[in-house]
């Protein structure tokens, strides 16, 4: 995955949850897995990818991320 492509237009534009294929995780991303995430930031993903939340409000998480949970995320 190219981390130019994880970009954001603003420094305050909330960051999206998107699933990606695991192939396409480059050894040099920052791959988490859901449960090494503090509790906050695992609650907003976990919220982002089951539809109750739209953007994702996380301290711990920034474009280029993967997160490893029932398939692949990439924070964009």
């Amino acid at each position: 995955m190219s981390r130019s492509d994880r970009s954001r237009s603003g420094a305050d534009a909330p960051a999206v949850v998107v699933e990606c294929d695991g192939e396409t995780v480059e050894a040099a991303d920052r791959v988490q897995h859901v449960d090494q995430l503090p509790p906050g930031d695992r609650q907003a993903f976990l919220d982002v990818v089951d539809g109750t939340g739209r953007a994702l409000d996380a301290t711990e998480l920034r474009p280029g991320d993967v997160v490893r949970y029932t398939e692949y995320y990439c924070v964009i």
